[in-house]
């Protein structure tokens, strides 16, 4: 029972009867505004805990949007947290739930233990986790986060936004973690060529603007073998198809979720325009194609301090007709903007 008539949510007709999982893999059909939850699907998904967010009954789901939290923070999101977010058996509309009452979470086992409870100050819902019992990995403690679009019915219960994710904290700084992009490509002797077209097409410039998150797929210098007797020109052309600059690092596990999301292909939207990748795991082993080409990866994942690379033994280009100016499709003007910054 609720003490008022909720708002709706659902913009189509095509999911009669939405789960949490529904919501949480089709979020963009809510009118939820710009807010998003890939994040956190890729880790449900990653994590195996589907079943959690299709199951039947009553149940309340804390869902954490993607806006400004820590990469950090996300990497440190595993079943345990995941089920930390959700209490079961219990529809929890913000309104009617009485403040600081404890609610088990679906993490109650005996060595991890997470309660939520709701509270209000300055006019604003919170819900707060405390993790009773932690080890290592889970510290014990409380974290708070702001409720950011309340009550959103599904068909197995409730679900909530929430400004960052419960149950994990801060990081704990240690000095020079990693390096950023820029010094990556520049230190590496194998990168070389890579870092040398950037330099003389003046792209290098655009990996010192902190405010951004990039992911680069770097070609060795073997594989630009093929590709030494075009222009300087062309060859940073062909360069600005391998970056993207995003709100979020694209990690090999990401870019498998958004290939599976998407029909098979992430779309991604380079310098150069939108290209569209297949990514897939097998045994641990990251596969990747391009164009109908298997890309063969040297080395992925490498993180950086603002951004990931990951290190191709092959070029983003065909051999036959890289002097074409044709792309996957058109520029985004994005990166003449940009170009104009930095220049």
């Amino acid at each position: 029972m609720i003490d008022r008539v909720l708002d709706p949510m659902v913009y189509t007709s095509s999911y009669p009867n939405p789960t949490a999982y529904t919501f949480l893999s089709h979020h963009y059909k809510w009118k939820i505004g710009s807010r998003n939850v890939m994040n956190f699907l890729h880790k449900v998904q990653l994590h195996g805990k589907d079943d959690l967010y299709r199951k039947g009954g009553g149940h309340t789901f804390f869902v954490p949007i993607d806006h400004k939290t820590d990469d950090y923070k996300w990497e440190n999101i595993d079943g345990y947290i995941i089920e930390g977010h959700v209490v079961p058996n219990m529809v929890l509309f913000t309104r009617p739930t009485q403040r600081n009452f404890i609610f088990e979470t679906a993490a109650n086992g005996d060595y991890i233990y997470i309660v939520l409870s709701l509270v209000t100050s300055g006019g604003k819902d919170f819900v707060k986790s405390h993790t009773i019992l932690g080890n290592s990995n889970h510290k014990k403690g409380e974290v708070l986060s702001e409720i950011v679009k309340a009550n959103i019915p599904v068909a197995n219960g409730v679900v909530h936004l929430i400004k960052q994710p419960l149950a994990v904290f801060d990081r704990e700084l240690k000095p020079f973690p990693y390096l950023p992009v820029f010094y990556k490509v520049a230190s590496d002797p194998n990168l070389s060529h890579t870092f040398n077209i950037g330099r003389r097409n003046r792209m290098n410039k655009i990996f010192k603007n902190e405010s951004a998150l990039y992911t680069f797929f770097v070609p060795t210098n073997r594989a630009w073998r093929n590709y030494l007797n075009y222009t300087h020109h062309e060859q940073g052309q062909i360069l600005k198809r391998h970056v993207v600059v995003s709100d979020s690092r694209l990690s090999m596990a990401k870019l498998a979720i958004l290939s599976k999301n998407g029909g098979g292909e992430a779309t991604l939207n380079t310098l150069d325009g939108t290209i569209k990748l297949t990514v897939t795991q097998k045994n641990g082993t990251y596969s990747m194609t391009w164009n109908n080409r298997s890309i063969e990866l040297s080395r992925p994942d490498y993180e950086c301090s603002n951004g990931v690379v990951h290190v191709l033994d092959d070029v983003l280009a065909d051999v036959r007709t890289s002097s074409d100016t044709s792309h996957d499709s058109e520029r985004v003007s994005f990166w003449g903007a940009l170009k104009n910054l930095v220049l």
